[in-house]
């Protein structure tokens, strides 16, 4: 609450700290009611470009989604086949929520700009299949899976991403070009490869040259590169989080203040916090 509050701000302190400051013992939950109304738009692409460029546009609206990201490669996402009609390969997934009315325009709408930015297909998807897509973008990379995956995930301006997957082609081109999924509103996006060779030796030097070029390609570019899932074999070999920040030793004091005896998720953070 923002009244007669005292002290340190803490939650901007914790959340984000992986467990290494704390542990949650009781929470306690603000509800608020279901939206009547929840609908969500799927459009498709013939390029990751294209789609941005759309996605952009579509952000720049004066009103929001619950939920715009650019989705390419279904078989490295592991999102179902049956959700997607012919051959599709690149898609814009917008969701909205609120009064009956005001979903349907801004669905109506959202589907004259896909359409007007040479999108091959856009249909409007009915529940479940919508929350089962959106579920499993939120779950990439978390549900079980027995092939070996590697999820990098960037961090940059939404101003950014267009450059940025310009340059995928020769940066990731050692691993093939791979499974992407962009929010233009944050400006994050998942790279994604699967499969038993990166457990190969000459592999996982592949992957470490790759992570430091594109560490130093976007560097200039203020983005950041955090390997979020790989095998142990190449976590072994890179550095997960990238250099240090260069508030590290007030991070490490931070650390010694609240967890002097080091017991929470010890290591788990940059730079062995």
């Amino acid at each position: 609450m923002v009244k007669n509050v005292t002290g340190y701000d803490l939650n901007k302190l914790y959340v984000g700290s992986f467990g290494t400051l704390g542990i949650i013992v009781e929470a306690t939950f603000k509800l608020a009611p279901i939206q009547p109304c929840k609908q969500t738009l799927v459009a498709t692409f013939g390029s990751v470009s294209a789609a941005l460029n759309a996605s952009l546009r579509l952000f720049n609206c004066n009103y929001s989604a619950n939920a715009l990201q650019v989705v390419s490669g279904n078989g490295p996402l592991g999102l179902p086949q049956t959700y997607f009609p012919g051959d599709w390969k690149i898609a814009v997934i917008t969701s909205f929520s609120g009064r009956l009315k005001a979903v349907e325009r801004q669905i109506s709408e959202a589907s004259a700009l896909m359409q007007r930015s040479e999108a091959y297909w856009v249909e409007n998807l009915p529940d479940p299949e919508a929350t089962n897509i959106l579920q499993a973008i939120a779950d990439l990379g978390c549900a079980s899976n027995d092939s070996p995956r590697l999820i990098l995930k960037l961090g940059l301006l939404p101003s950014y991403m267009k450059k940025v997957v310009g340059m995928l082609p020769i940066l990731t081109q050692p691993l093939g070009y791979p499974g992407v999924v962009a929010d233009v509103g944050f400006g994050s996006m998942q790279l994604s490869w699967s499969g038993t060779e990166l457990l190969r030796d000459d592999t996982i030097l592949l992957v470490q040259r790759m992570v430091e070029d594109l560490r130093e390609s976007l560097m200039s570019l203020d983005g950041t590169v955090v390997v979020e899932q790989c095998p142990s074999q190449v976590k072994e070999k890179i550095s997960v989080w990238g250099d240090y920040p260069e508030g590290i030793e007030i991070m490490r004091r931070i650390k010694r203040e609240l967890d002097p005896g080091y017991t929470f998720n010890a290591g788990r953070f940059i730079g062995g916090i």
